[in-house]
């Protein structure tokens, strides 16, 4: 089950990452001054894909949290630290013997 979900944390965290780079930036910068962005681009396409990757980021970032949530709360239920010392004890004493 951890393993499952740690996958699924990888795949999120790759898609935030790839979301993130795709998206262009709010900076006009130089090329605002001289309005060639403005004049290049189709602003309705430009909006469509952009509200697209927003959406992907979200839903990414959402996810991302959610599942390193769940990845920490699951390996405190599963074993409680007196199991993990006991074993740890047991695994000395075959050891010594």
């Amino acid at each position: 089950m951890t393993i499952f979900i740690s996958i699924l944390l990888i795949l999120a965290c790759l898609a935030l990452i790839v979301s993130v780079l795709l998206q262009s930036s709010n900076q006009r910068g130089l090329g605002a001054i001289a309005g060639e962005m403005t004049a290049n681009m189709n602003k309705t396409k430009a909006a469509t894909v952009e509200a697209k990757l927003a959406l992907i980021t979200k839903i990414a970032a959402g996810a991302f949290v959610v599942l390193a949530l769940i990845l920490w709360i699951l390996p405190s239920n599963t074993a409680s630290t007196t199991d993990t010392t006991t074993v740890v004890e047991e695994a000395t004493a075959t050891d010594v013997e």
